[in-house]
């Protein structure tokens, strides 16, 4: 960063992380604030201001690098630019250090996401659709581990929040060996290792900031705090200029099958928004826990084979009558069948024209509902 010096950096946040690293074995010897910024890795000898210092501590990193921001769009439908529809009901830039950039753009989705509001007696909790830690999680992943080099500072990260998803995309595949496979095996490949070691070290104030660590755990944590809502697992997708993580919405009637167990009712407030502006939150809205069909207006399968097999298709058939619309990764676990002979069921399900389908067999957003009223199977 040839064209910095220290006066680019932003004084009082400079003066509290040095406070909070003074017992630091970094920092032992040094004779002054210059040589202590060196030693951290902010600047270099020169006293010219390093990237991952401009970004962490910077007074205004995009004064040099004006993409390197956050953009947050809310779509109204479930692609971009849909037909007869407006472009966006919201759009934010977010931009500062990226501390500042991480929290307005977490503030800036969850006020596009409906409130879920869980009653449990006389207490009422509200909590997002999406969790906020895994939302907070995606979009620090997203600053920490993109790439920074020269072809990729043109570039922002992305937020496009649909009418079924959440999608954080960020410039520049996976590193270091991390594959799809291996995503969440609990190790850390770390592309930028001193803006890591700068947004781990950086002291949190007020309960925002960057909660930054290397310790391989933030995919887990992830995936295990959507299964505790009742929430389809993230999916990741990796490209060679890319990478992007989809969390899922929960649709209108799904709840999570833990509260549902506990006979709490659940409520929905919608985020309004009006003439492209969200507004404040709507009505209450009651939703049933989890509808259910009158066994009598069930379908009775007629499959050969064993007995075993047939109650485990009229047990899935069951499932999909109740939860419609479903995907097989939540048939499998709901009912703890194993993946592959859930899929291979749900193919003869589909093949004898039980159920059907909402998207063509390579769609991820592929789910199964059952045959209208009426369908006679094959």
């Amino acid at each position: 960063m040839p064209e910095t010096d220290v006066s680019d950096l932003d004084a009082e946040q400079v003066a509290r992380y040095l406070a909070a690293m003074s017992s630091s074995k970094a920092l032992r010897g040094v004779a002054d604030d210059a040589q202590a910024l060196e030693r951290l890795g902010i600047t270099d000898k020169q006293g010219t201001v390093r990237l991952a210092g401009l970004l962490t501590l910077g007074a205004y990193p995009q004064q040099y690098f004006p993409a390197l921001v956050i953009e947050v769009a809310h779509h109204p439908g479930t692609e971009k630019s849909e037909p007869g529809q407006p472009r966006f009901l919201d759009r934010v830039t977010c931009d500062g250090a990226l501390s500042e950039t991480v929290t307005d753009a977490v503030r800036a989705v969850l006020r596009n996401l409906r409130t879920i509001s869980y009653v449990d007696g006389v207490s009422r909790h509200d909590t997002p659709e999406i969790p906020e830690e895994v939302l907070r999680e995606a979009i620090v992943n997203a600053v920490a581990h993109r790439e920074y080099r020269k072809l990729f500072v043109g570039q922002s990260v992305a937020i496009d929040i649909y009418r079924d998803r959440v999608e954080v995309t960020s410039p520049g595949g996976l590193w270091g060996g991390k594959t799809l496979a291996n995503l969440a095996d609990g190790t850390s490949r770390c592309r930028n290792s001193t803006l890591m070691h700068l947004m781990e070290t950086m002291p949190v104030r007020n309960g925002d900031g960057l909660h930054a660590e290397r310790q391989g755990s933030g995919i887990p944590f992830m995936i295990n705090m959507m299964r505790e809502r009742g929430l389809p697992d993230p999916a990741f997708y990796a490209g060679i200029d890319q990478f992007k993580v989809v969390l899922w919405r929960p649709s209108a009637e799904m709840a999570p099958a833990e509260h549902a167990s506990r006979r709490k009712e659940i409520v929905v407030t919608s985020c309004n928004v009006t003439n492209g502006i969200p507004q404040s939150r709507s009505t209450d809205t009651a939703l049933d826990i989890l509808p259910t069909m009158p066994h009598s207006n069930r379908v009775c399968l007629d499959f050969d084979g064993s007995s075993h097999r047939k109650e485990r298709l009229q047990q899935i058939m069951n499932f999909v009558e109740e939860r419609a619309p479903v995907g097989i990764q939540e048939i499998s676990e709901s009912l703890d069948i194993n993946l592959a002979t859930t899929r291979r069921d749900i193919r003869a399900l589909l093949k004898a024209g039980y159920i059907q389908a909402t998207a063509p067999a390579q769609s991820r957003r592929r789910r199964y509902y059952p045959a209208p009223a009426g369908h006679s199977p094959s």
